[in-house]
Protein backbone atom coordinates (compact mmCIF):
# COMPACT_ATOMS: atom_id res chain seq x y z
CA UNK A 1 0.00 0.00 0.00
CA UNK A 2 2.22 2.92 -1.22
CA UNK A 3 1.50 6.33 1.25
CA UNK A 4 2.09 9.74 0.14
CA UNK A 5 3.54 11.58 3.44
CA UNK A 6 3.71 15.16 3.93
CA UNK A 7 7.42 16.31 3.54
CA UNK A 8 6.66 17.36 7.81
CA UNK A 9 6.05 13.00 8.82
CA UNK A 10 8.09 11.76 6.31
CA UNK A 11 11.31 13.58 8.28
CA UNK A 12 9.90 13.06 11.53
CA UNK A 13 9.53 9.21 10.78
CA UNK A 14 12.83 9.34 9.42
CA UNK A 15 14.06 11.10 12.42
CA UNK A 16 12.81 8.10 14.54
CA UNK A 17 13.98 5.51 12.85
CA UNK A 18 17.47 6.68 12.63
CA UNK A 19 17.51 6.95 16.39
CA UNK A 20 17.49 3.31 16.46
CA UNK A 21 14.44 3.01 18.26
CA UNK A 22 12.35 0.98 15.76
CA UNK A 23 13.74 -1.34 13.57
CA UNK A 24 12.14 0.19 10.36
CA UNK A 25 10.17 3.22 9.19
CA UNK A 26 7.27 -0.02 8.83
CA UNK A 27 7.59 -0.13 12.64
CA UNK A 28 7.22 3.56 13.37
CA UNK A 29 4.18 3.80 10.99
CA UNK A 30 2.63 1.06 12.75
CA UNK A 31 3.13 1.96 16.66
CA UNK A 32 2.23 5.65 15.45
CA UNK A 33 -1.25 3.94 14.18
CA UNK A 34 -1.55 1.47 17.11
CA UNK A 35 -0.88 4.29 19.34
CA UNK A 36 -3.67 6.17 17.56
CA UNK A 37 -6.42 3.93 17.76
CA UNK A 38 -5.53 3.32 21.54
CA UNK A 39 -6.20 6.91 22.06
CA UNK A 40 -9.78 7.06 19.75
CA UNK A 41 -10.52 3.98 22.14
CA UNK A 42 -9.87 5.67 25.44
CA UNK A 43 -11.33 9.11 24.36
CA UNK A 44 -14.52 6.54 23.16
CA UNK A 45 -14.33 5.06 27.01
CA UNK A 46 -14.23 8.65 28.55
CA UNK A 47 -16.92 10.16 26.48
CA UNK A 48 -18.77 7.14 27.70
CA UNK A 49 -18.05 7.33 31.49
CA UNK A 50 -18.74 11.22 31.33
CA UNK A 51 -22.22 10.12 29.80
CA UNK A 52 -22.71 7.29 32.05
CA UNK A 53 -21.89 10.52 35.25
CA UNK A 54 -24.33 12.96 33.78
CA UNK A 55 -27.00 10.09 33.81
CA UNK A 56 -26.27 9.64 37.43
CA UNK A 57 -24.79 5.95 36.92
CA UNK A 58 -21.64 6.09 38.81
CA UNK A 59 -19.77 3.87 41.30
CA UNK A 60 -18.21 4.55 44.87
CA UNK A 61 -14.42 3.31 45.21
CA UNK A 62 -12.49 3.28 48.42
CA UNK A 63 -9.42 5.23 47.85
CA UNK A 64 -7.18 2.07 48.05
CA UNK A 65 -8.97 0.86 45.51
CA UNK A 66 -8.62 3.69 43.38
CA UNK A 67 -4.85 3.77 44.86
CA UNK A 68 -4.24 0.30 43.06
CA UNK A 69 -6.08 1.33 39.98
CA UNK A 70 -3.99 4.47 38.89
CA UNK A 71 -1.12 2.21 40.06
CA UNK A 72 -1.86 -0.65 37.45
CA UNK A 73 -2.61 2.01 34.79
CA UNK A 74 1.14 3.99 35.80
CA UNK A 75 2.59 0.60 35.66
CA UNK A 76 1.22 -0.45 32.03
CA UNK A 77 1.98 2.80 30.53
CA UNK A 78 5.49 2.34 31.72
CA UNK A 79 5.74 -1.45 30.34
CA UNK A 80 4.50 0.15 27.12
CA UNK A 81 7.19 3.42 27.35
CA UNK A 82 9.97 0.94 27.59
CA UNK A 83 8.60 -1.43 25.00
CA UNK A 84 7.78 -5.02 27.56
CA UNK A 85 4.25 -5.65 26.64
CA UNK A 86 1.89 -3.97 23.27
CA UNK A 87 4.24 -5.40 20.71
Amino acid sequence: MPLSLNPEIESLVDSLYRSGRFSSRDEVLNTALRLLQERHELEDKLLTGLQQLKAGKSNIYEVDEFDRFRADVVRVAEERRMGVSGK
